[in-house]
């Protein structure tokens, strides 16, 4: 006959019973490492909701007396430099450079504090970052269009029409810091053809003013005069493009 085992309390550790001095150091370090983690959280959260309100009292409080990481990133990459360059925080963007905060860190798209200050046409961020080192020829991804230049965001992002535009000074800033004119997206897409696909003449006279060449090809075989005149055979982009004796 099988003889059944029968479950006993002395077949449980007692409360009291001395445990294992390993199992018990583990759980200390997890517990630490659980609230060393939870803090992190906190002071990551309380200085990318500064850096985004542009509250430069609170990003200094945060950053002197908690001795908090400039570069903490959040779930998605962002950083403090990131959140202020996107919301034209100039003076927190100003603080943090100052104090060593990275200008070329990537968030999880590969966006760079500089590809935020451009889509927000902030002239002043701009130059401010590109004095701090930052690549202004770095790629980024956009949405589902795949890699696009930080000067293709600039130029597909203005909407102003005439150089008073903020959004044409920051193209300006770019072109000044070195920023590859020609340079060419997945599509073979250049800085040039993204200002003729906005159909605003002044923004294409400022391409052709910063030398872009107008004879170049995307993988369709256009250049940007083809794609202007697939547009509007009498548009006045067309009329610019002519004038400048492209092809």
């Amino acid at each position: 006959m099988t003889r059944r085992h029968v479950v006993r309390a002395s077949d449980f550790p007692s409360p009291s019973a001395p445990r294992n001095p390993l199992w018990q150091r583990s759980a200390v370090m997890s517990g630490l490492l659980l609230g060393a983690l939870s803090l992190l959280g906190c002071r990551e959260d309380s200085l990318l909701k500064a850096a985004r309100t542009n509250d430069l009292a609170a990003v200094k409080s945060i950053v002197e007396q908690d001795g908090t990481n400039l570069d903490l990133r959040d779930e998605t990459g962002h950083t403090a430099l990131m959140a202020a360059a996107s919301h034209g925080g100039r003076s927190v963007v100003e603080y943090l450079t100052a104090k060593g905060a990275k200008v070329n860190l990537k968030n999880n798209e590969g966006w760079t504090p500089l590809a935020y200050a451009v889509t927000v046409h902030d002239p002043d961020i701009v130059k401010l970052l590109l004095e701090k080192g930052a690549d202004v020829n770095a790629r980024f991804k956009h949405f589902q269009d795949g890699q696009r230049t930080i000067l293709m965001q600039a130029v597909a992002t203005t909407e102003g029409e005439d150089a008073k535009d903020k959004g044409y000074q920051t193209i300006q800033a770019l072109v000044a810091g070195g920023a590859q004119v020609d340079a060419q997206d997945d599509s073979g897409e250049t800085a040039l053809m993204y200002a003729v696909r906005s159909g605003k003449p002044g923004l294409v006279e400022l391409m052709l003013e910063s030398k872009a060449n107008p004879s170049l090809r995307n993988k369709k075989k256009q250049t940007a005069l083809d794609i202007a005149r697939s547009q509007d055979q009498k548009s006045k982009v067309v009329e610019v493009l002519a004038r400048a004796g492209t092809q």
